[in-house]
């Protein structure tokens, strides 16, 4: 794909939000040209569309692994500290960590992308995104958004395109820099 205002290829990104239990839908975004979302309960459309698409970053928007220490990790501490609110990894549900490694664990297997963790909540703060309407300002045409797990998932594909334009923070998580 070619970005028109640059001439340079715009590599495809991802974002997906999981839920922990299959009995609630889960959301994917992928980051191209143009916006893709998916909303689904089953881990194998999820897979689908992701080895479909073949992005060069899986963001998810919780922890790959359970972590057994409580309260914050190091590098989270100063976002707690300048007044952004998240849950620290020990606190995600293991439900979640599970399925998120089986699915991060078949996309290594299938096709091997990069993966990051990010949170929906802190880009949306540093970027001041709250809305649909604010990604439009950012050039994601957000009309085929149908759901506030989509439109997270957005968030985390959006945060992978800065990851890949080297224009993010690292707190334990990636999120993009400040504009």
């Amino acid at each position: 794909m070619v970005d028109e205002k640059l001439g340079m290829s715009v590599e495809k990104v991802c974002g997906i939000k999981l839920t922990g239990s299959k009995e609630e839908e889960c959301s994917v975004a992928v980051l191209g040209e143009e916006l893709k979302t998916l909303s689904t309960k089953d881990d194998s459309e999820i897979i689908e569309l992701v080895v479909e698409e073949m992005p060069s970053v899986v963001a998810f928007t919780n922890p790959f692994t359970k972590r057994n220490d409580k309260g914050f990790r190091e590098k989270e501490k100063k976002l707690v500290d300048d007044g952004h609110s998240f849950l620290p990894p020990s606190m995600f549900d293991g439900n979640l960590i599970e399925r998120t490694f089986y699915i991060k664990k078949v996309l290594e297997n299938r096709y091997g992308p990069q993966f990051i963790e990010t949170r929906p909540k802190i880009t949306s703060e540093v970027l001041g995104i709250e809305e649909d309407r604010d990604l439009d300002l950012l050039g994601i045409e957000s009309s085929g958004i149908k759901n506030m797990k989509e439109f997270e998932a957005v968030l985390a594909a959006y945060t992978a395109r800065k990851f890949l334009e080297n224009d993010y923070v690292d707190r334990g998580f990636i999120f993009p820099k400040e504009d």
